[in-house]
């Protein structure tokens, strides 16, 4: 049976934001098993500048969304010691009323 390959989810997605809120809150699940045992996460919000969100391996962080902005995270990894950080998949998500 194949295996999943590396994933980053968000539960809500999209994320709902009440009426009279200006936010609201996801949780981040991310997963580079089996094939890789460590991964950073870095998060661009409106295509700004990247800041990493969470390291090591497989793991899940709530976080809060601001309705009107676009969230970006990425998952890079490492190939072998010397090796360059590579980006190996994203998610992408917005909040909504």
């Amino acid at each position: 049976m194949p295996t999943a390959g590396p994933s980053i989810t968000a539960t809500p997605n999209p994320v709902v934001v009440s009426n009279g809120q200006a936010s609201g809150t996801t949780t981040i699940t991310w997963k580079s098993a089996p094939a890789y045992t460590y991964s950073e996460i870095y998060l661009s919000v409106d295509n700004g500048e990247w800041t990493e969100f969470a390291r090591g391996s497989d793991s899940a962080k709530s976080t809060t969304i601001k309705l009107g902005s676009s969230y970006t995270f990425s998952m890079m990894v490492y190939e072998g010691q010397a090796g360059p950080p590579k980006i190996i998949t994203t998610l992408t998500l917005t909040a909504k009323h």
